[in-house]
């Protein structure tokens, strides 16, 4: 069972994802971050960019012993909250691939998702 968990995570990056090298330069970037499993090291990271992989402009993926990290082109269209979703629960997929009791993705906002535009806030559970 774990195999399968885990080759349909990896099936499912590679789906997503291109080569690995990327650009570091970017006018801004934001990350999105779930599942710290000790200090400064998390299951999932998002990295949004403007260029997504360059020089592709696609996402790409990065998966390891410690987590997965996904980088993707910003869009305009996109909400921040959408990004921020998608962490959490790359962060449960990896968890269920590790097979972590009880899972750590839940303990940085609690499974709340709250993000501010405009002066106003959206909550999501």
């Amino acid at each position: 069972m774990k195999a399968i968990r885990y080759g349909f995570l990896m099936v499912s990056l590679a789906l997503a994802g291109c080569a690995s090298g990327y650009s570091v330069a970017a006018p801004f970037e934001e990350t999105y971050k779930k599942g710290e499993t000790s200090p400064n090291v998390f299951l999932s990271t998002v990295i949004v960019r403007p260029d997504g992989c360059a020089p592709l402009g696609t996402a790409c993926t990065m998966a390891g012993p410690r987590g997965a990290v996904v980088i993707v082109p910003f869009s305009a269209e996109t909400p921040s909250w959408m990004y921020e979703m998608f962490a959490h629960e790359l962060c449960h997929a990896v968890a269920a691939v590790k097979e972590l009791r009880p899972d750590p993705c839940h303990q940085e906002d609690h499974g709340k998702i709250v993000t501010r535009k405009n002066g106003t806030t959206l909550l999501l559970r």
